[in-house]
């Protein structure tokens, strides 16, 4: 099976700028200048993980290039609201907003800078080129997904047991077929800023409080956008190959991101209990007679691509099972 990713609404947000004037107290000594209110109003920016990261903050650039903090704040569980700063710069010429890691309580901005924009009146628009981005928007559709599972078969792409395994390639990128030497069979993607990757999920109740995220690696694309290379899972943790072998085992023709969940002989924890293989395409009890009731009906697996700090990668190559996705989550289908 096929099916197409396509862009979806990450992070928005607008910033407005109350300006304020210099004071004098008339008495010795320097100018006090009074700080700018910069007032934030969001959405789609969640409360981020208490455990790995302290605040977002927001700051400021003057006309010299100079950068100081106008404040920290927190998302929201809705993903919507308002933060009242102050910006220490009293016509700032851009904003930008970063994620804070836990212990960094420093002058200056971490590496995960989300979003930003320049000054325009009294308000900022923000948007993440420039900063997740090295200016060139995300591509608006990558390409499409296939499902089969290349750990269990014994030829590429026949008599697996595909349902449980989801791959990043266009099936059929010209009237030739897959050409694995054609650069339209691999998925488009913008290369990131420092400090970030992408990531790729398969998420079962997508929207309810009891999502379950099965990530199946980090990757990034070559310098012509082409996502040419391998996950940092492999074949993943659940594809039935001891770990970490099926991360490094590198079967002729296997280079694209994606993920198997069919067995699992590490006796890993599984992400909700999820009985495996999955079945990522939903069961039809009139085509099957053993549907498990987890997998009953309709497909209850959403495909999300997120994007990711970039420090996670290291720890990830050990329990990537335990995984959790950041906010910045640009694709689904």
């Amino acid at each position: 099976m096929s099916r197409a990713l396509k862009k979806t609404v990450s992070c928005v947000a607008m910033g407005v700028l109350a300006l304020a004037g210099c004071g004098d107290d008339g008495g010795a000594g320097p100018p006090v200048v009074e700080e700018t209110p910069l007032t934030v109003n969001f959405a789609n920016l969640p409360e981020l993980d208490a455990a790995e990261f302290s605040a977002y903050e927001a700051w400021v650039v003057d006309s010299d290039g100079a950068i100081r903090s106008a404040g920290r704040f927190s998302g929201s569980a809705s993903g919507s609201g308002s933060a009242v700063l102050s910006s220490p710069i009293k016509n700032p010429t851009d904003v930008f907003i970063t994620a804070e890691v836990v212990g960094d309580s420093g002058d200056r901005p971490s590496a995960l800078k989300i979003m930003g924009g320049r000054v325009s009146g009294r308000t900022v628009t923000f948007d993440v080129n420039r900063y997740v981005t090295s200016g060139v928007p995300l591509e608006e559709a990558p390409g499409t997904h296939v499902l089969f599972t290349p750990s269990d078969n014994k030829a590429l792409f026949e008599g697996s047991n595909e349902d449980a395994g989801i791959w990043l390639f266009n099936i059929e990128p010209d009237s030739g077929g897959a050409n694995f030497e054609n650069r339209h069979f691999f998925l488009n993607f913008t290369p990131l800023g420092n400090g970030w990757t992408y990531e790729g999920w398969m998420v079962y109740e997508i929207d309810t409080p009891d999502a379950v995220w099965f990530s199946y690696g980090k990757f990034g694309p070559d310098e012509f956008k082409e996502a040419r290379f391998r996950d940092t899972s492999g074949f993943g943790p659940f594809s039935g190959i001891l770990w970490p072998a099926a991360r490094v085992i590198d079967p002729e023709g296997i280079t694209f991101p994606g993920d198997d969940w069919v067995s699992n002989p590490n006796g890993f924890p599984v992400p909700g209990d999820l009985p495996l293989p999955l079945d990522l395409n939903g069961c039809n009890p009139e085509i099957t007679s053993d549907c498990r009731p987890e997998y009953l009906g309709p497909s209850r697996f959403t495909h999300v691509i997120t994007v990711e700090p970039y420090s996670d990668l290291e720890e990830e190559l050990d329990t990537p099972y335990l995984s959790k996705p950041f906010i910045i989550r640009p694709y689904r289908n």
